[in-house]
């Protein structure tokens, strides 16, 4: 009988911060949800120049599961994504339809959001940065007026 009462207890002390997690996840990606334009950009240490941001508009457009990257209103692609508030820097997972993993951390004050990830199959950043050979792509992105 105490066998069976301390796998319930256990039990439930998995499932409830779980539960918590998955909330706060869904709490945070609420507060992503909309139209993001990249102001800046850089990969592997180099910076997108202004000039080609201003000719090449990027919009991350975020909803409850997905993130669409238009380029001029084009789709370049479209990517699932998980959320993890709880890490520090807070993490973000990125499936293309072929399963494949980018690992990331996200960064949201106000209207701006930063984000940086990975090649997919790589090691997730800990740092919003990028240096020659990372492969790790940062974007500083303002949430579209309307």
């Amino acid at each position: 009988m105490r066998s069976l009462l301390a796998m319930a207890l256990t039990t439930g002390s998995v499932v409830a911060p779980y539960g918590f997690c998955e909330d706060a996840a869904k709490a945070e990606g609420k507060k992503l949800q909309g139209t993001w334009v990249v102001v800046s950009c850089e990969g592997d240490g180099g910076k997108v120049p202004k000039e080609i941001l201003e000719k090449e508009v990027v919009r991350f457009v975020i909803a409850p599961d997905t993130i669409t990257i238009k380029v001029n209103g084009e789709i370049k692609a479209e990517d699932r994504y998980t959320l993890n508030p709880k890490t520090d820097p807070k993490a973000i997972d990125l499936s293309d339809k072929e399963g494949r993993k980018a690992l990331g951390i996200y960064s949201l004050e106000g209207n701006k959001l930063r984000i940086c990830w990975t090649e997919r199959g790589k090691t997730r950043p800990t740092k919003f940065a990028t240096k020659p050979g990372s492969g790790f792509d940062l974007f500083v992105l303002e949430r579209e007026k309307k």
